[in-house]
C-alpha cells in the first residue's frame, strides 16, 4: 500500500492542504491502494487561517518507502523566507533528502517549493510556485529554474505547483501517474473540477479527455462505455439503458463532450485495442474479436485511418 504523507509546517495555507487531501481521499474511495499520514516536528500546528491541527506524528517516525508520496502544502510568507527556514530543525531537510534518494515522489504546493529549494532538492531542476513569489524564489535560490507559465511541473521525481487551487491539478496528475487516467477522471468528477492538463503533459488520454463537463447522466454513460469496450454500444441500446430518447441522448452527449457517441466509442475501442496490444500473447485477430469488430480486417482499416499504421507495427514501437 502506498503512503501519501503530508509534511505540515506551522502556518500552512488551508486550501493548499485540504485540496490535495480531498483528492487523495476520493482516489482511495475509488479503490486506489493508499494510506494518508500527517507529520511535523511538533504535535500541533496552526494554519495561516488560525485553524489548529493536532495529534501529528513526528516526521522521524514516518518512514517513506520507494514510490510513496510526500506532499508539502504552502506556508504563509514570513515562514518560508530563507532566514526563517534556516531556524527549523535541520533533520527535517535531511529527512526529505533521504526520501528523495530512496525514490519517494516529492510534491510541493504553492510556496512549499521554498522548502524543497532550501533542502537543495530543486538545484538544477525546473519548478514553479505562486505567481506572486516566482521572482523571489528564483532570486533566493539561483541554482534552480523557476517557470511562470504553468500550473505544475514534474522534473526528476519532484512535482511543484503554482498557487493555491493548482494543488488539486498537481494532485490529479500524481493520481494519474500512480493509478491511471480512468480513476483520475472519476476523482475529478467527484471534486467537480475540470482536469486542466499541463501544457507539457506528454500524452492525451481518452479517459480524461471529453470529461470537462458536469452532466451526471453523460458521465455515467461515459463510465459505462469505458467499462464495456466492444459491447453493444449502439445509440438505441444506450438510450434504452439510460432511459433517454435516441434524439435526446445524441443531443446531450454532443453538447457535453463536443463529440458524437460514435466518435467517442471509436476512440474508447481503439484505446482498448492499444492496451491489448501490449500483451504479446494477443493476436490481432483475437484483439479484433475482444474489441467487438467483425474481423481483424475491420480493426486494421480503422487503425490505419486513425494512426496511419497497422496494429502490428504499432505493437513493435
Amino acid at each position: 500500500m502506498k503512503q501519501v504523507i503530508f509534511l505540515l509546517f506551522p502556518g500552512i495555507e488551508i486550501l493548499d492542504f485540504a485540496g490535495p487531501l480531498q483528492t487523495f481521499a476520493e482516489a482511495k474511495n475509488h479503490g486506489c491502494s493508499l494510506i494518508v499520514k500527517y507529520c511535523s516536528w511538533q504535535p500541533e500546528i496552526s494554519t495561516s487561517q488560525g485553524v489548529f491541527i493536532n495529534r501529528l506524528r513526528h516526521f522521524s517516525k514516518v518512514i517513506p518507502k520507494k514510490d510513496d508520496i510526500i506532499i508539502i502544502p504552502g506556508i504563509e510568507h514570513q515562514k518560508y523566507a530563507d532566514n526563517a527556514l534556516s531556524t527549523l530543525p535541520s533533520d527535517v531537510f535531511d529527512w526529505l533528502n533521504h526520501a528523495y534518494k530512496n525514490n519517494v515522489q516529492l510534491c510541493s504546493i504553492c510556496t512549499g517549493a521554498f522548502v524543497l529549494a532550501h533542502a537543495g532538492l530543486l538545484d538544477g531542476k525546473r519548478c514553479t510556485t505562486h505567481w506572486l513569489r516566482t521572482e523571489e524564489l528564483q532570486q533566493t535560490y539561483p541554482k534552480i529554474h523557476v517557470e511562470t507559465n504553468c500550473l505544475f511541473i514534474h522534473d526528476k521525481g519532484i512535482y511543484t505547483s503554482a498557487g493555491i487551487a493548482s494543488g488539486i491539478d498537481l494532485s490529479l496528475a500524481v493520481v494519474e501517474k500512480n493509478w491511471g487516467p480512468n480513476v483520475t477522471s472519476k476523482v475529478a468528477r467527484d471534486l467537480v473540477v475540470y482536469i486542466r492538463r499541463n501544457g507539457r503533459h506528454d500524452q492525451k488520454s481518452i479517459y480524461l479527455d471529453y470529461r470537462d463537463h458536469i452532466n451526471p447522466v453523460i458521465h455515467k454513460i461515459q463510465d459505462w462505455l469505458i467499462s464495456h469496450p466492444g459491447k453493444n454500444n449502439k445509440i438505441d441500446a444506450l438510450a434504452e439503458q439510460f432511459c433517454l430518447s435516441q434524439r435526446n441522448l445524441t443531443r446531450l452527449f454532443k453538447k457535453a463532450t463536443g463529440v458524437t457517441i460514435k466518435q467517442y466509442t471509436t476512440l474508447i475501442t481503439l484505446e482498448h485495442a492499444k492496451i491489448l496490444l501490449q500483451h504479446p500473447e494477443n493476436s490481432v485477430d483475437s484483439i479484433a474479436i475482444q474489441c467487438g469488430f467483425h474481423d481483424a480486417k475491420q480493426l486494421r482499416r480503422l487503425w490505419r485511418k486513425h494512426f496511419g499504421s497497422t496494429p502490428s507495427k504499432s505493437r513493435s514501437k
